[in-house]
């Protein structure tokens, strides 16, 4: 989890409308939404593909890893920028309460599981 915030925790999100290319996936999508929580889950987009729209209730959820190419980069002003500056602290807020969360839980179920637990030396786990 560390290693998956430490990438996540980039300070470059595109704009809304950016066009898209995902990995293995040649169909263009266009982004219309960033920093969504689905089912526990955080992505950094949300999009529908192009040119058709949002036919349904159908939108793809990806981060940026997840990007092949970027056809075209949507627009940007300062709105964008202070947008994207609190997505950013948020998103450090979410995740650092997701691993003090991981945290607690694995130190309870060590605790739990393991009777022993307070015998070990904590460097070695013996």
């Amino acid at each position: 989890m560390e290693e998956q915030f430490k990438l996540e925790l980039n300070n470059e999100l595109l704009p809304l409308g950016s066009i898209v290319q995902l990995v293995g996936n040649m169909k263009k999508l266009v982004i219309i939404s960033r920093a969504s929580v689905i089912e526990d889950e955080y992505f950094e987009y949300g999009a529908v593909m192009y040119p058709e729209g949002m036919l349904d209730d159908n939108i793809a959820y990806f981060n940026s890893s997840d990007i092949a190419n970027v056809v075209f980069t949507g627009f940007s002003d300062e709105d964008e920028s202070l947008m994207t500056k609190q997505i950013i602290e948020a998103k450090t807020i979410y995740f650092n309460q997701e691993l003090s969360a991981l945290d607690e839980q694995s130190e309870e179920s060590t605790t739990e599981e393991d009777p022993f637990y307070g015998l070990r030396d904590e460097e070695s786990g013996v």
